[in-house]
């Protein structure tokens, strides 16, 4: 640990809601964790600036048909076939929302969808955005698991832009791998390249000007514009209406899993069951405060300083320490302070957020799927895309107001035995907010709004 004076410190320490908080006491254990949870919070985020790149920057992919390593489901099947025909009968440029539920596997769907089009011959490059490495590493991921479903005897050009820093195109068949930030800062720059196939997974999120600029000036004359999204919509209005236009009104979902996808899953040993438990903790949060507006003014005040809640919160994960268990926390702050008192317990964890350097990221998540380590804490950061087949419990600390987010955070718990999951998973929280939210029901809660020109 860096040794910090004293009057540095009380100097950073004297606003900190959090230390002065759920960490006092005079315990071995609470000064460990207060001694840990200062050098997560204010020494250890520099060394995140400071490393070198964790993945390659280009890498060539070859494929076969001699095996089938990866099988799409008759679901996923019946919307690619959807995708194929629409591009097919497309007279100029397509743009379409693929949407599945959380789990349901659009990233394979829609990489089995690209390689398709990139063996036809009509594309030639493809760039895939994501908003963050973890999401752009498992689409790479089922690019390479991806073999004789398309009987494709060729093989591509795998670019991570995050690494080489460039968005170009060059080389046989390439597909791009970029953030839409970097997208973004590109296109600031005014180095454009054109593509023919896009996709954009967690596309709910194109709704932002600057990203539709950038993605439409990235588009070639006959491109080919994919969303991937469990939630394809904004629950504000003025949010909705410029995603729904950029994919041309158009949602592809499939039909055989009728009007109540995520139940038809969970039938099909695709997604779990969820069992849904309250931590007992004081000072949680009904459903009626969650309804209402309060909840932005009060609760950050009210979770960073309460000292029964985080105390309960962390008995839960004490309980779970042998189960592979995902943490949501308040805040980044609040992810250090659970993760230094865990540490400070003796139980081994990983923490996962926006500072935490790349590849010390990678090593954690790594153990993580590997099962050499079964805590992972994190803010949000894993709520979009994280796929860890075998997670049996979600711990979400504080109240969620987003039903966007909330589906979101409950999918990293929803894999099913069919895809290396269990039949059951629990999610433990503190607040109503399964009351508030309800059962996950995917797009079905945006589709006939998206639908409306």
């Amino acid at each position: 640990m860096v040794r910090v004076s004293r009057s540095e410190i009380i100097r950073k320490l004297k606003a900190d809601k959090i230390y002065k908080g759920p960490l006092q006491g005079e315990t071995k254990t609470l000064k460990e964790a207060r001694q840990l949870y200062f050098a997560l919070t204010y020494i250890d985020p520099t060394k995140a600036q400071h490393t070198k790149p964790y993945y390659l920057s280009e890498e060539t992919k070859k494929y076969s048909s001699s095996s089938n390593v990866f099988k799409l489901f008759d679901y996923q099947e019946d919307i690619k076939s959807k995708l194929l025909k629409s591009i097919a009968n497309s007279k100029s440029s397509y743009r379409a929302m693929l949407t599945l539920p959380t789990g349901g596997g659009k990233t394979a769907t829609a990489a089995s969808t690209v390689l398709e089009l990139l063996s036809e011959g009509g594309s030639s490059n493809c760039l895939w955005i994501a908003p963050g490495l973890e999401l752009l590493e498992q689409a790479i991921s089922a690019f390479k698991k991806i073999d004789a479903i398309n009987q494709f005897n060729g093989e591509i050009l795998i670019k991570r832009s995050y690494v080489s820093k460039s968005i170009s195109p060059t080389g046989k068949l390439p597909i791009v791998f970029s953030t839409p930030q970097m997208l973004n800062s590109h296109y600031k720059s005014k180095i454009l390249h054109k593509f023919d196939i896009i996709v954009f997974d967690e596309a709910h999120m194109a709704y932002a000007p600057t990203y539709q600029n950038a993605i439409l000036n990235s588009m070639g004359p006959r491109a080919i514009l994919i969303g991937l999204s469990a939630t394809p919509g904004r629950t504000n209005l003025k949010e909705l209406r410029p995603l729904s236009e950029l994919f041309d009104h158009n949602i592809i979902s499939s039909d055989i899993l009728s009007n109540k996808p995520v139940q038809t899953l969970r039938e099909m040993g695709v997604l779990s069951y969820l069992q849904v438990s309250k931590i007992q903790g004081h000072e949680a949060h009904s459903f009626p405060y969650l309804k209402s507006n309060r909840i932005a003014q009060t609760s950050a005040a009210t979770i960073m300083i309460n000292k029964k809640r985080f105390h309960a919160i962390v008995r839960k994960i004490q309980s779970k320490q042998t189960e592979k268990t995902i943490v949501f926390a308040y805040s980044v702050k609040y992810a250090n302070a659970i993760s230094a008192y865990l540490s400070a317990c003796g139980i081994d964890n990983g923490l996962v957020t926006n500072t935490t350097a790349e590849h010390v990221r990678a090593d954690i998540l790594n153990r993580f799927s590997t099962g050499k380590l079964n805590i992972v804490v994190n803010k949000s950061i894993l709520a979009t895309g994280y796929d860890v087949p075998a997670i049996k419990n979600v711990i979400i600390s504080h109240p969620v107001k987003s039903s966007i987010l909330y589906e979101q955070i409950l999918g990293r718990g929803s894999r099913g035995p069919k895809v290396g999951g269990d039949e059951f998973s629990s999610i433990f929280e503190l607040d109503e907010n399964f009351e508030y939210h309800g059962d996950p029901i995917s797009y079905m809660r945006f589709k006939n709004r998206y639908l409306v020109n």
